[in-house]
């Protein structure tokens, strides 16, 4: 499928639009299109973003919360970037940023798996390093031990290495994003030490039914269909789901197949009849009047306003 995957570049220049743009550091590097924006950046969001459609990054991010809050979507998972966070986004799955508050301020780190492995750690620590577990939420509130100040002073190393730019300073910001990723690694354990003692059926059982969306979704669009596979009623997964969520199961899919609609509207070279047939419509009309309820818009209108 001809898609198109974000850069780093790409990604950091689609988040922050014209009004904004003086507010976030290394921009004037960005428009320079400097060489160092293939592997990695490190870049501080100092106000809102710009809403984003939904997008595949080629990228990790790594994401530390300062200020204020703001959605995201990543695979099946959604939830808030808060202050003293730390979040760590795959690359490859589709995402979405959206709803930044005005005060929403955010350090940033964004990394190709391959700069890491260029550094003296093996490659089997760096895949245990950025494995994001499938069951939860991947943010997490960072311990008393580590604080927001003192991984923001990590942060700042960063920047000061690649400003000074001195002997071996690629490697040494290697172990220093490698140090962050230990970070987010321990705030993980430690969440999910608390969290595992509170997690109860309803929770698996919410997951579970997430992760079977985000597989099947092109081909499965009821929720009847859904709880056959997790062997419950639909009653139950859609009570459940409502209770644990306060969405409809049904709103779920329909999010999810609205997001790769997007998707593919944008950043494909389909026809709208192709992305109807890809998204497992039965006619194109099916999919124009889906689209439009949840949009507002038609397939064509969306797909010119670039």
């Amino acid at each position: 499928m001809e898609t198109e995957f974000f850069d780093i570049k790409t990604t950091i220049s689609r988040f922050i639009d014209d009004k904004n743009i003086v507010n976030h550091t290394l921009i004037a590097d960005i428009q320079n299109s400097c060489s160092y924006l293939d592997e990695f950046a490190i870049v501080t969001f100092n106000a809102p973003l710009a809403n984003l459609i939904p997008f595949k990054p080629k990228h990790y991010f790594l994401i530390i919360g300062i200020t204020g809050t703001c959605h995201v979507t990543a695979g099946y998972h959604t939830f808030e970037i808060l202050p003293d966070t730390i979040s760590l986004l795959a690359a490859n799955q589709l995402c979405c940023f959206t709803d930044s508050s005005d005060d929403f301020r955010a350090d940033v780190i964004l990394f190709k798996k391959d700069f890491l492995t260029e550094s003296y750690v093996k490659d089997p620590v760096i895949e245990e390093l950025v494995y994001i577990n499938p069951d939860y939420p991947p943010t997490y509130l960072l311990t008393e031990e580590q604080n927001r100040v003192k991984i923001r002073h990590k942060f700042e190393d960063i920047q000061d290495e690649f400003k000074q730019q001195g002997p071996f300073y690629l490697n040494i910001i290697r172990l220093k994003i490698i140090e962050l990723l230990y970070d987010y690694n321990r705030a993980c354990e430690y969440c999910l030490l608390l969290f595992k003692k509170q997690m109860n059926r309803q929770y698996q059982l919410t997951y579970s039914f997430k992760r079977l969306v985000d597989e099947k979704f092109l081909s499965i669009k009821t929720v009847a269909e859904y709880a056959s596979l997790l062997n419950i009623s639909p009653k139950y997964l859609s009570d459940t789901i409502k209770s644990e969520t306060g969405t409809a199961a049904l709103d779920i899919v329909h999010k999810r197949l609205l997001m790769e609609a997007q998707y593919l509207l944008k950043y494909s070279k389909k026809s709208i009849k192709e992305i109807a047939g890809i998204l497992g419509f039965d006619s194109t009309s099916h999919f124009c009047r889906f689209f439009k309820r949840k949009v507002g818009t038609t397939p064509l209108k969306y797909k010119g306003n670039r």
